[in-house]
């Protein structure tokens, strides 16, 4: 009996072992750990470029794997990268919305979302700096709004003024009043 048993719990664990994902096995999906351990390792080097390239032809060759949704999850994080001066935010940002447009059960799911979100603030923050194209000044400057609000802060201006000049006006005749 017992040597019928050591077969079938051989068996077992040999089919239990087939179920668990490439992923939790630690081997990636043919070559994905190496392959993100070479991208890491370029970017730490400074070449950007590289690390995208070999991310973006493993995504190419294992289209629809999780680990191809990862690869451009890496790519969005490495091109988002501000010491990246090739990098695009564009590019960046549709790497993430390629990722999130995966599985709910994403590992980086949380992270993709809040970089997603940082990186539509800055996009609105680059046009709104570019739109802005006056030159910064020492005195802080109020933005008007209309034509009517512009009217009345330029007619209280001309109150404080013309009061100030009062008060100027008195002081120096009293000044030179006194012998």
């Amino acid at each position: 009996m017992r040597r019928v048993a050591r077969p079938a719990l051989v068996g077992m664990v040999l089919a239990a072992a087939a179920c668990v994902s490439p992923a939790l096995r630690g081997g990636g999906s043919r070559g994905w750990i190496p392959t993100l351990d070479d991208a890491k390792q370029a970017v730490i080097a400074g070449r950007y470029d590289d690390a995208d390239s070999v991310l973006a032809r493993y995504a190419t060759a294992h289209a629809g794997s999780s680990e191809a949704y990862e690869a451009a999850y890496w790519r969005a994080v490495f091109l988002l990268d501000p010491g990246n001066h090739t990098g695009s935010l564009a590019d960046g940002t549709s790497l993430l919305d390629d990722y999130l447009a995966g599985s709910p059960s994403l590992p980086h799911r949380r992270e993709a979302v809040t970089l997603r979100r940082l990186a539509a603030e800055l996009q609105t923050t680059r046009k709104l700096a570019a739109a802005n194209t006056e030159t910064p000044t020492a005195a802080p400057r109020t933005i008007v709004v209309d034509d009517k609000s512009k009217d009345e802060e330029v007619e209280r201006l001309r109150a404080q003024l013309a009061k100030a000049n009062d008060e100027l006006e008195r002081i120096r005749k009293r000044l030179t009043a006194k012998p």
